[in-house]
């Protein structure tokens, strides 16, 4: 009954309902559209419908996630501090205790990672994020207060506040550790985003602990409902292909 209940669901809230219209339009309904446009809404809707379905969603992701294990107790002792990358805020949100702006979805999984790493090994750390497009805020600071309501010592933190990409994460990252001669960072971030940030961290000369979480692929058989496309796979498909993009444009640019 659940997955009858999930089928019917999946289908009238997702992309599937778009699908059959489009497809059903583009094979059946001569007068209202040429040849040209029905061969184009069928392409479209085959795209759509891979791009939405969780195994070619994982086809994406799990590349990205496999590359790096998630971290060890032992790999933690081995750090000399954590540093967390910034992952977007809403600065605007309401928000609870008085506070100013939340993390965003893809922040928040990073910061609940981190504590969950800070409370087995306690460290001092860097959170690096500033005003990325519009605001009023950093991300660093958001991010400080959040950790801080988490049971984080105050005195643990240190804040960078001017950073707007991963390389300038690790650029000015670079610039604190060698004042702390500090040498071996331990990087808390997204695992699709792992790769991009650990090369990025090794070329200013620091030894990377790669310490991955919030991952968006759940490892579990596939079954009916797993073909059934959805609007957040073709988000994280896009955060992964993001991802391979910026890989490459650092290498270009020798980042």
């Amino acid at each position: 009954m659940l997955i009858v209940q999930k089928l019917i669901s999946n289908f009238f809230l997702s992309p599937m309902l778009m699908i059959v219209i489009l497809m059903f339009l583009a094979l059946f309904v001569k007068k209202l559209t040429n040849r040209f446009v029905k061969t184009w809404l069928i392409i479209v809707c085959v795209l759509t419908y891979l791009l939405a379905i969780e195994p070619v969603k994982d086809v994406f992701v799990q590349k990205l996630e496999k590359k790096y294990n998630p971290v060890t107790v032992a790999d933690l002792k081995k750090g000399d501090f954590y540093v967390l990358l910034g992952g977007g805020i809403y600065d605007k949100a309401p928000s609870s205790l008085g506070r100013r702006g939340i993390p965003s979805e893809i922040a928040m999984g990073r910061l609940v990672e981190l504590v969950r790493l800070y409370r087995v090994e306690p460290k001092k750390i860097v959170v690096s994020g500033g005003i990325v497009i519009s605001g009023e805020v950093s991300e660093s600071e958001i991010y400080k207060n959040f950790l801080i309501d988490l049971g984080v010592k105050a005195e643990d933190i240190i804040t960078e506040g001017n950073s707007k990409t991963t390389a300038e994460n690790a650029k000015f990252t670079s610039e604190l550790a060698k004042k702390m001669n500090y040498k071996k960072v331990i990087v808390v971030t997204s695992a699709t985003h792992m790769d991009r940030a650990k090369k990025s961290f090794e070329k200013l000369g620091l030894e990377v602990i790669p310490a991955p979480g919030a991952y968006i692929s759940d490892y579990e058989k596939y079954d009916i409902t797993s073909w059934m496309p959805k609007v957040s796979n073709i988000e994280m498909v896009y955060r992964a292909l993001w991802e391979y993009v910026g890989v490459v444009y650092y290498k270009l640019r020798g980042v």
